[in-house]
């Protein structure tokens, strides 16, 4: 409902008045729960703490989440019942939203209308602790898998920016 023209036409009622105030609202919200999120994922903390993986996995897909469903890339998510475990909760942040763009932009240059879905799946034993992120996007270049965690690798076509997995 475009309130500014249901004004002007004189026809707005109390009803859509107030459904378009509550999104408003939400949205609002929404965009101050967002820019939270940037502004701690921004920060330089290296310190590790004790903390559930789960949430930090949950974070770095609402980051990003609206943006990639709005190019048709969806998320599954499957969280396992974790206890807490020590790591820098920005820093795994920045690596998991590295891995989202990687297979959004893999999806870009594919043609078709194949499903595009990033799955995210975490388990935990009683000595580790795994995050498994899938996408059909068709996986990394076999002539880079051996740098890949090299410091200033990257994924994309040369004279491109993109995100080390090095971080």
């Amino acid at each position: 409902i475009d309130l500014t023209l249901s004004s002007e036409l004189g026809t707005i009622n109390n009803r859509d008045l107030k459904t378009s105030l509550q999104r408003m609202s939400k949205s609002t919200q929404d965009l101050s729960k967002t820019l939270d999120m940037f502004c701690k994922v921004s920060q330089n903390d290296t310190n590790t703490s004790l903390q559930n993986i789960n949430e930090t996995v949950s974070m770095s897909v609402n980051l990003i989440q609206s943006k990639l469903e709005a190019y048709g890339v969806t998320f599954e998510v499957n969280l396992a019942k974790m206890n807490d475990i020590s790591f820098i909760s920005n820093e795994l942040i920045k690596i998991l939203l590295g891995l989202y763009v990687n297979a959004y932009e893999a999806y870009k240059r594919q043609n078709g209308n194949k499903k595009k879905v990033i799955c995210i799946t975490t388990s935990q034993s009683n000595v580790s602790t795994t995050i498994e992120i899938k996408d059909s996007a068709g996986g990394v270049d076999e002539k880079i898998l051996p740098k890949i965690f090299d410091p200033y690798t990257s994924t994309k076509e040369e004279k491109k920016w993109g995100w080390t997995w090095a971080l």
